[in-house]
């Protein structure tokens, strides 16, 4: 019984230089390496598989019939062959893979759409599996490698993750286009007062009850809170619903109520704020991931401490 042998790459390519040129000195040359040499690799090939691939009767050579067969498809594994180093070379240099990146329903309406097309442009090969989740638990599979990268709305403490602010806009008044007219127009923070007001949750994991509680309180203004909730589009479908107004991300008018009106308050202070940020795990290695990270800090380059207008979504405010 014959030995279980296995041909190796090199053979290959000596065996369908030959077939192509059907010369064993234009196909030595075509390799660059002497004609002996060549002449055992095929010998080699021919003993493992236990056939001739090539009639050597007379001066010419011919492919015999198994030679005939054999052809294409050693010039598939060849192919194939290439296409793996080619792979494996780009997935080490960070240039083709997949990356898991969750985000919470404000980046959807928003930053999102940029983002994809960024990373599109800059690395065609990089497929992005979108996850659309809450912050608790978006942050908790980032952590347990369930998810690469991450688009939160706040800074996070967690130890186990980085985290970077790559959007940071002011709040704005959203309000329905016929709430104005029936309850006066509303220009400055004091004209909130005793408004009536939607609120974010105390209980949110987002601070933005703190932040616009904590606004009002150190100027004396005493909004009417009618209702609160977590979410950013469910307070605006409240003010679709013209139950109040509410303070808002600027970037949430991207979530498309044709009946509701956005004004930049003239008094807004510009440390108060929304963000959204770019997270992922500390400990990171895997070149795609972090090609990834790069390519959308590179799009959104906010610097720690930047004022509120260095990065908007929006060119134009309603007024």
């Amino acid at each position: 019984m014959r030995t279980s042998a296995m041909f190796d790459l090199n053979q290959l390519r000596c065996f369908v230089a030959v077939a192509t040129e059907l010369n064993f000195r234009r196909a030595a040359q075509r390799l660059n390496m002497t004609q002996p040499p060549l002449s055992r690799q095929i010998q080699q090939l021919e003993h493992i598989l236990g056939a001739e691939l090539f009639d050597r009767a007379g001066r010419s050579v011919k492919l015999t019939t198994v030679g005939r067969m054999f052809l294409p498809e050693a010039q598939d594994l060849l192919r194939r062959a290439e296409e793996s180093m080619l792979n494996a070379r780009r997935l080490c240099i960070g240039e083709k893979g997949q990356i898991r990146l969750g985000f919470i329903t404000a980046a959807a309406f928003s930053l999102l759409p940029s983002l994809l097309a960024h990373v599109t442009r800059q690395l065609p090969d990089a497929q992005l599996i979108l996850n659309e989740i809450q912050t608790s638990e978006l942050v908790e599979s980032i952590a347990n490698h369930q998810l690469e990268l991450g688009v939160i709305g706040m800074q996070h403490n967690d130890p186990r993750l980085a985290v970077k602010p790559i959007v940071r806009t002011p709040f704005v008044l959203a309000m329905h286009r016929e709430y104005a007219p029936r309850h006066g127009d509303i220009r400055s923070l004091k004209d909130l007062d005793e408004e009536k007001v939607l609120m974010y949750s105390p209980s949110s994991i987002w601070d933005r009850y703190g932040i616009l509680s904590g606004m009002f309180h150190v100027r004396g203004i005493y909004p009417n809170y009618v209702q609160y909730a977590r979410h950013s589009h469910t307070l605006l479908s409240m003010v679709n619903a013209g139950i109040g107004v509410a303070l808002v991300p600027e970037f949430a008018q991207a979530m498309g109520y044709s009946n509701l009106a956005f004004v930049l308050l003239d008094d807004m202070p510009e440390d108060v704020y929304a963000e959204l940020c770019l997270c992922w795990r500390n400990d990171i290695d895997d070149p795609m991931t972090i090609t990834v990270r790069d390519a959308i800090l590179e799009k959104f380059p906010l610097p720690q401490g930047a004022p509120i207008f260095t990065y908007s979504l929006y060119d134009k405010r309603s007024s």
